[in-house]
């Protein structure tokens, strides 16, 4: 068993989960999507800035996680080399060999908002909303690749006799 990679999934489910349990507490506060006037009660609490700070950093955690190591460990663990392969070609080795079930530009498109993360201001709550709102979207969709790599993995340990 790769226990690495069982560590990367492990922290993405629990990341899954902690920015799923904000959505479901955020949804029932103020409804969603968020609006600009939760302003006063983001502004005025340390918890509610932490809170925020937390849905980002665990977003940016998921999506490096599967970018920089659980896509590669995946295919190795298929017996499919990554050596020398750029983000693109790996991408099109998930898809080719049924591992995930979105078109690579898709992935990009949240490697380009994780990214627009580490340039946020923190005092920018417009931007920071419109974020949280964006994360929000994008949950189902990364617990979806969870789910199919988690499928994936689960079944090369059935077929290499652990579990």
């Amino acid at each position: 068993m790769n226990k690495q990679l069982y560590f990367h999934l492990e922290v993405i489910k629990n990341s899954l989960e902690m920015i799923h349990y904000f959505k479901e507490r955020y949804d029932k506060l103020y409804g969603l999507p968020l609006k600009y006037d939760i302003y006063e009660d983001v502004v005025t609490s340390f918890e509610e800035k932490a809170n925020f700070d937390s849905i980002t950093s665990r977003f940016q955690k998921i999506q490096s996680l599967f970018g920089e190591k659980v896509f590669r460990n995946i295919l190795e663990e298929m017996n499919i080399s990554t050596k020398n392969k750029n983000m693109l070609e790996i991408l099109s080795l998930l898809l080719k060999n049924g591992v995930i079930n979105f078109e690579p530009k898709e992935w990009l498109d949240l490697r380009e908002l994780r990214n627009s993360l580490s340039h946020e201001y923190p005092d920018d709550l417009p931007e920071i909303v419109d974020t949280i709102n964006e994360v929000f979207e994008k949950l189902e969709f990364l617990e979806g690749i969870y789910l199919d790599i988690k499928k994936v993995y689960k079944k090369i340990l059935e077929v290499k006799g652990q579990k």
